[in-house]
């Protein structure tokens, strides 16, 4: 288990080590999330913080993923959009580091063979979606859908979270999605990610942020070329136009921190 403190030195010493990394491959990786709104609100992590977030455009993933397993150091394991020992977690890939757990191992991180109870780099992709505001409401939908069908392939799902709408959904899908391997169900996720691949647009969206915010759209420009903001003594690659994402994530007031009731470090 680890103190926030070795939580963000870890994570510090990763990010150097994967920014020369996707350096030397001409590969864009930004800040993405409460790492960016740390690095331009802090000058470091947000002191109850305790991931990291990155973004990256899908063709630099599809670069990223062909060199990656032969340049990362052997303290970490990247992990794509996979099952994790046979179960579902959630659609993000990320980044892990190896040594030690968050927290003390119960039986479902046994089952998931301890695979998100790591400090974790999640790395967020942006993909094409519609200018067309009606079909990314379609494709957002699905996008809730399939997750709500593979939590069927989860080791467990508490049933008592959820209330009211929420709950007949949830049931539904579950039931859904035990008719399906969870390999198919990741395969129809992906295919709905890519659905406008080709398609020429001014937007991106990031299919595998958490389902509150998996609605957000962001303009190509804020991504053409970068900006950059420190953490610590390093500065590293941001969006373009970071204060036009930051405003799409957390409002106007992004630099306000919020009260102290709400600083919640989420996995430890």
């Amino acid at each position: 288990m680890y103190s926030l403190k070795e939580i963000h030195d870890i994570s510090y010493d990763f990010l150097k080590e994967l920014q020369a990394i996707v350096r030397e491959n001409n590969i864009d990786v930004y800040l993405d999330s409460g790492t960016l709104l740390g690095a331009v609100r802090e000058k470091d992590f947000i002191p109850w913080d305790d991931d990291v977030d990155l973004v990256i455009k899908r063709s630099d993933y599809n670069k990223l993923v062909k060199i990656i397993d032969g340049k990362l150091s052997s303290k970490y394991e990247f992990i794509p959009t996979s099952a994790y020992n046979g179960l579902f977690f959630d659609f993000t890939a990320r980044f892990i580091y190896k040594d030690g757990t968050l927290r003390d191992v119960t039986p479902e991180d046994a089952a998931y063979d301890n695979m998100q109870n790591r400090i974790a780099f999640d790395l967020f992709i942006l993909d094409n979606c519609p200018d067309n505001e009606f079909l990314h409401k379609i494709q957002v939908i699905k996008t809730k859908m399939y997750y709500g069908m593979a939590m069927a392939h989860r080791y467990n799902v508490d049933m008592s979270k959820y209330s009211g709408l929420d709950k007949i959904k949830v049931s539904v899908l579950t039931k859904l999605g035990k008719l399906y391997k969870l390999d198919t169900i990741i395969k129809k996720f992906n295919r709905n990610a890519l659905r406008y691949d080709n398609v020429e647009s001014g937007r991106y969206w990031a299919p595998t942020y958490i389902l509150k915010e998996v609605h957000y759209t962001y303009r190509k420009e804020w991504y053409d070329g970068f900006s950059e903001f420190p953490i610590r003594d390093t500065m590293f690659k941001c969006p373009k136009d970071a204060v036009s994402v930051l405003t799409t994530m957390y409002g106007p007031d992004y630099m306000t921190p919020p009260p102290e009731a709400e600083r919640i470090s989420l996995h430890i």
